[in-house]
């Protein structure tokens, strides 16, 4: 067999599609509920490539929240699982983007929002000009709406979302901005495709449910008015670990800390 450049190029297209392509093991064994994505209106997520703007995002018409999305959704619960490292993985890689001084976009109700050093620093240039230097602010404004792509009409009001909301949270950023930005990658098939993410989380996630379902085996309550609904709750710290089992998939492990006994859940 003759091995030509275009033999190669294809062999090493379909090695990397498998590499990008969702594939957790034990996500078979889990039941795929509704989608439940983050977001309402404290929506912040982070779009690192413009191709995905187009990706509706918080979206609840699918069926998709199986053992990857609670993982996403419930493993910051848990503290045999610590999230503190992927967390800072995902904060370095943010930063790092805008010291670069590459685009990347912010979607927040009001609409979304173009990112980088540029408009970051043409903002605080704005907040430090007197009120009464109107010809200088002028400028300054023009200069960001050709940066952020928007109507200098409007950049009175975009101006103030980048000064009082992006450009401070973009200095706070949280835990559940980070699993924000891995549901919506879950959400569109290619969270492996994130280099500051390796996955891990998933899968301890994915042991330490196995292993609670192993260990409470005989603690199981079946839910008298669902019979294929069984629930065990175990204390762990100051809270309460419960996992649900519907015909024998695994719904969720999660914690509540106001719901102490089976029968809470039913």
């Amino acid at each position: 067999m003759k091995i030509t450049t275009q033999t190669i190029r294809t062999i090493i297209k379909d090695e990397l599609n498998k590499l990008l392509k969702e594939n957790f093991a034990g996500e078979d064994k889990w039941s795929k509920g509704a989608d439940s994505d983050f977001g309402g209106k404290k929506l912040f997520l982070i779009v690192l490539d413009k191709k995905h703007l187009a990706n509706e995002y918080p979206k609840t018409d699918g069926r998709n929240h199986g053992m990857v999305s609670h993982a996403i959704k419930h493993s910051a619960e848990f503290q045999e699982i610590n999230v503190e490292s992927d967390f800072d993985h995902f904060k370095t890689a943010v930063q790092k983007l805008l010291t670069s001084g590459k685009d990347f976009y912010i979607k927040v109700k009001k609409g979304q929002f173009k990112i980088n050093k540029a408009i970051l620093e043409l903002i605080e240039k704005l907040k430090k000009i007197p009120k009464e230097n109107r010809e200088e602010k002028n400028i300054i404004k023009q200069k960001l709406a050709n940066e952020a792509e928007v109507d200098v009409s409007q950049i009175n009001n975009v101006a103030q979302i980048y000064a009082n909301t992006l450009a401070p949270k973009l200095n706070n950023l949280t835990i559940q901005d980070f699993m924000t930005v891995l549901d919506f990658h879950h959400d569109i098939g290619d969270l492996k495709a994130l280099d500051f993410f390796d996955g891990e989380l998933i899968n301890k996630y994915k042991e330490l449910t196995d292993r609670f379902i192993e260990d409470n085996k005989e603690n199981f309550v079946t839910d008298p008015s669902n019979q294929l609904k069984k629930v065990a709750v175990k204390k762990t710290g100051n809270t309460n670990a419960a996992a649900i089992v519907y015909d024998d998939k695994i719904a969720t492990l999660y914690t509540d800390k106001k719901k102490s006994k089976p029968e809470d859940y039913f």
